[in-house]
């Protein structure tokens, strides 16, 4: 041996003082997000008080907003990578009466906007010089993923006008009558 301890698994100790106190201990860390410290006091007292409703509602809340934070932390990071599909994952796992709905919902949001106005730009570039093909090709990629910016990126996209014969974009008139 080299005197190095091996890594071990750090859990959350609850020490059970009695049953109003580690209600109240629950209550608190639910209130201030700390699910591991709610879920540890709420199983302690369940061991004294197996029947307590209370605790096992406590335990279900802890143990969700557990696996909500994960998604929320996922989302977090899909959004920091750009990854559009990644993030409508995560922000589809977080239930509607997750503490981190509203947090990832607004974060989401603020994400798909700058994501399709990035789509925008690209399809109104590959307009503007003519690359008709390439223009609705991103306007439909972006409208797989986003289905909302599909009237948006390819109003920008009909209106692209292949090159003509001598490498000028073609004005396209009106037929008279």
């Amino acid at each position: 041996m080299t005197g190095i301890a091996a890594p071990r698994e750090e859990r959350n100790v609850y020490r059970f003082v009695g049953v109003e106190q580690s209600l109240t201990d629950a209550r608190r860390a639910i209130g201030e997000e700390k699910w591991e410290d709610a879920l540890a006091a709420a199983q302690w007292l369940l061991k004294q008080d197996p029947p307590h409703p209370e605790a096992h509602k406590l335990i279900d809340k802890a143990e969700r907003e557990i696996a909500y934070a994960a998604a929320y932390d996922s989302l977090k990071k899909a959004i920091a990578v750009r990854d559009p599909r990644a993030a409508i994952v995560q922000i589809r796992a977080i239930a509607a009466d997750s503490v981190y709905q509203e947090r990832g919902r607004r974060l989401y949001e603020r994400f798909r906007e700058l994501w399709i106005g990035a789509r925008e730009g690209e399809v109104r570039q590959a307009a503007q010089r003519g690359r008709c093909r390439d223009a609705r090709r991103i306007a439909q990629s972006a409208a797989e993923i986003f289905p909302e910016s599909r009237p948006r990126l390819d109003t920008i996209a009909e209106e692209c006008r292949p090159p003509g014969p001598d490498g000028e974009t073609q004005v396209v008139t009106a037929p008279k009558l």
